[in-house]
């Protein structure tokens, strides 16, 4: 049984990120197979960059010691893009690609296979005046913000993947929280997410799908039927209780889920998932 840990919007902190991964390993006695990380790393090398100035990041980049070798993750590192990233070394490799040794971009849309699961992806979130724009190299800062909006046709390539276990985004789907839900308060609002997600949801009935942006950890259920697919909402990496989920697979099907760096299960395979299994704000 293989173990995978999903992490929340990183924003630049990889430290953090190191640190919980290495204690989550202690606590199940068992290495990591991958991380996964939802979008908006931030990986940024140098700290006086214009792009991570405009986002108001103060301090050293942390990344750059993971660029360069002196420092490490616990295991391989995944993502995808969000909507603030260091986007001039991702335009270059938008199918994918190494940005530093185990660190691996999965590139904007498309369709991969992580720990033995089928994956399909979609990076950065909706805005209508980028869906139907070409994508251009992000040579000035408004173009580097239109980097992090999906267009129609990578939508409409993710929406060809076939026996899908797990998508990834970087948004919520639209229509996750509905009236009378019961979980943890306060309730998000229901215009959280985008209706490409959930159309993509629809499309693709995976079993499972991870997401961040709002920086909200939540959970919840898409669809009816025999095949319902559970959301699972991360939180952006202040605190693990909410930015970290860890998964157990067999055979590439997702069998044991839990939030942050504890050994308990919040779901087992069979079980329900609701608003209720997310962790309260602040936890």
């Amino acid at each position: 049984m293989s173990l995978v840990a999903a992490i929340g919007d990183i924003h630049g902190r990889f430290e953090r990120v190191e640190a919980w991964l290495r204690e989550l390993e202690q606590a199940h006695g068992q290495k990591l197979e991958l991380a996964i990380a939802v979008g908006d790393l931030e990986t940024f090398v140098a700290a006086e960059d214009p792009l991570r100035k405009r986002q108001k990041r103060t301090g050293a980049a942390e990344f750059g010691p993971y660029a360069s070798g002196a420092k490490a993750m616990p295991c391989p590192l995944v993502f995808l893009g969000g909507n603030n990233e260091d986007f001039a070394p991702l335009h270059e490799m938008q199918q994918g690609g190494e940005l530093a040794k185990g660190v691996r971009y999965l590139g904007r849309a498309g369709a991969t296979t992580l720990a033995s699961a089928s994956v399909a992806f979609l990076s950065g979130i909706f805005a209508p005046t980028s869906f139907e724009r070409p994508l251009e190299p992000p040579r000035t800062l408004e173009l580097a913000r239109r980097a992090g909006h999906f267009r129609r046709w990578e939508v409409e390539a993710v929406a060809q993947a076939r026996d899908v276990e797990l998508l990834l985004l970087h948004d919520w789907p639209r229509g996750l929280v509905r009236r009378g839900i019961i979980g943890p308060e306060p309730t998000p609002p229901a215009f959280w997410g985008n209706l490409q997600a959930s159309q993509l949801v629809d499309a693709l009935r995976p079993s499972w799908v991870l997401c961040g942006h709002q920086h909200r950890a939540w959970a919840g259920t898409l669809g009816r039927g025999p095949k319902p697919t559970r959301v699972a909402c991360l939180d952006e990496a202040e605190r693990p209780a909410g930015a970290v989920l860890w998964m157990q697979l067999e055979s590439g099907e997702i069998v044991r889920v839990g939030w942050g760096l504890s050994t308990q299960p919040a779901w087992e395979r069979g079980q329900p998932w609701t608003a209720e299994h997310a962790p309260p704000p602040g936890a």
